[in-house]
């Protein structure tokens, strides 16, 4: 009698622990894709609210829907007439395509890194 009741426990915390852990939320500012073993699976939920995944398979991957900023450092530039001039770079950008932003950058500080290197050097040139 007594490890029937401890197994009947363990199912109903089992079975809790499975509901629990394939419930994922979506905020308002965000977007998720899924991801199974690092490879996209459907298209990105961008509606807010509870979504379900399989707990094990699938990865949800957040990332924001609202304009994101990107500051530079600031430097001395050289001009064509040989005096330095103080430059202060900034962008601001949005993730349009989050499948494309996982299969290109994978996450947020390396996006912010490639503007880094897209952007300083650009700067220069101009």
């Amino acid at each position: 009698m007594k490890n029937t009741h401890l197994i009947i426990l363990f199912v109903i915390g089992l079975t809790g622990l499975a509901i629990f852990s394939s419930i994922y939320i979506v905020d308002e500012t965000e977007q998720v894709v899924i991801t199974q073993f690092r490879r996209v699976i459907g298209e990105p939920v961008t509606e807010p609210g509870i979504h379900f995944r399989i707990p094990i398979l699938h990865e949800p991957n957040f990332y924001p829907k609202n304009i994101q900023s990107w500051d530079g450092e600031p430097g001395e530039i050289i001009t064509q007439d040989k005096t330095y001039i103080w430059v202060d770079t900034f962008a601001r950008w949005r993730i349009i395509d989050a499948i494309a932003f996982i299969k290109n950058t994978r996450d947020m500080p390396t996006a912010q890194s490639r503007l880094s290197e897209i952007i300083n050097p650009a700067v220069r040139d101009a």
